[in-house]
């Protein structure tokens, strides 16, 4: 959100004969401290948006359970929001704060 990460979290499915992570199939959703996601990650999570000329963007990443190796694997202009949240509270945050700036220095 605005060139960083606002909310960092992890989707774990509940029926092992699902392959999709979708909260509306049941997965559970842990939220985890932004400070904790790997910088590496944060960084091609702004990136995507940057590339995709999006201020508010979700992000879903893909890692493999046995190498580690990590997937980008879309950039969402229309993020799915948990309410409440930390995701909520930063969404607040943003539109506050770019509501108080002159109209010059919002982006369109």
């Amino acid at each position: 959100m605005g060139g960083k990460p606002a909310a960092y979290y992890q989707k774990i499915r509940k029926d092992p004969k699902e392959f999709r992570a979708n909260t509306a199939l049941g997965a559970e959703e842990k939220f985890l401290k932004v400070s904790r996601a790997p910088e590496g990650m944060k960084k091609e999570a702004v990136k995507a948006a940057k590339v995709l000329g999006l201020e508010v963007t979700g992000v879903d990443f893909l890692i493999d359970d046995k190498t580690g190796k990590r997937y980008l694997l879309e950039a969402n202009r229309g993020p799915g929001f948990t309410n409440p949240s930390p995701e909520m509270d930063a969404l607040a945050s943003f539109f506050t704060a770019w509501a108080c700036l002159p109209k010059s220095k919002r982006c369109h």
